[in-house]
């Protein structure tokens, strides 16, 4: 249901940009094709050059600064034109057996699906050997509290269908925070063995005060909510947590938010908040810190 209504959303969009270029002279279906489809790619290009802007990213060598955008436009096209819209990998993904490695659940973030862990996917499924899933957390502009009842669901089926008592979360932007609000619950903590976040808005983050949606009023920098999230997680023992922060995040801003005082926390140059889904240092890491924190699991349970 998600798939389809992002494709509504990119069809709704074509269809404002065909009105847009109607008026345009030219003549044949290949002309407004190429005429709708350009203005696409470039108010596309115009919303991220913004977010950089608005997010005030660190100021780089021009050479570098153009990567970071040029990584981050690909992204977007990629994910919300072409990964988003296609058969969601939602199903688990059991290869060999492997007991030293936890099952996975990944959770995506904000007006995204399922779609933005493909490349992870692809790289966890042949070398991770367990049971990988992922989830879809509806409704779209819905409250973060919402999710915990899916998420838990979700993950009780991962653990059935691994046979294992506990799993890892890796979770982007919104997904980190959604995590969270699942662990006020003792019973969610006690099957989730650790966290694994990727530029989450752990402190929240300036952007969100551009929208109006219910789950981005509550990422809004330093909200309500997010205050009242850390004063409940002081009174509990989280998980193991390793966040990774993008030095040149252009939708987590300040940067810095993406740190979590809880978590062993990763800096890393020059990346941007949906070329997460597409960096092979940041998949890399993040296989390391599973393969890290699922031993840890296991020791701590032998001993």
């Amino acid at each position: 249901m998600l798939r389809y209504k992002l494709i509504a959303i990119q069809f709704a969009e074509l269809l404002l940009y065909t009105w847009l270029v109607h008026d345009s002279g030219r003549e044949g279906p290949i002309d407004w094709f190429v005429e709708v489809i350009g203005l696409a790619l470039l108010v596309r290009l115009a919303i991220i050059v913004l977010t950089f802007v608005i997010a005030r990213t660190p100021r780089q060598p021009t050479s570098l600064a153009l990567s970071v955008v040029a990584a981050e436009y690909y992204a977007a096209v990629y994910i919300f034109s072409y990964a988003a819209l296609r058969s969601i990998p939602t199903r688990f993904a059991p290869t060999y057996s492997n007991p030293a490695h936890l099952p996975v659940i990944f959770i995506h973030g904000f007006a995204c699906n399922a779609g933005f862990w493909r490349s992870f996917i692809a790289r966890f499924r042949p070398r991770w050997g367990a049971h990988v899933a992922t989830i879809n957390l509806t409704p779209i502009h819905g409250n973060i509290e919402d999710y915990a009842e899916f998420i838990e669901q979700r993950i009780g089926e991962l653990l059935t269908a691994s046979c294992q008592d506990r799993c890892l979360v890796v979770a982007h932007s919104m997904g980190g925070l959604a995590t969270r609000h699942l662990l006020r619950n003792e019973s969610a903590r006690a099957k989730v063995a650790g966290v694994v976040t990727l530029g989450t808005p752990h402190s929240g983050t300036v952007l969100a005060k551009f929208s109006p949606a219910s789950n981005t009023k509550q990422m809004r920098h330093e909200s309500v909510w997010i205050d009242q999230l850390e004063q409940d997680e002081a009174q509990y023992e989280l998980p193991a947590f390793e966040a990774l922060v993008g030095t040149h995040d252009n939708i987590v801003s300040p940067q810095e938010s993406a740190a979590f005082e809880k978590a062993t926390n990763m800096y890393m140059t020059g990346i941007s908040h949906l070329a997460m889904a597409l960096n092979d240092h940041v998949v890399e890491w993040t296989l390391e810190r599973c393969a890290r924190l699922s031993y840890s699991a296991k020791e701590n349970v032998s001993t």
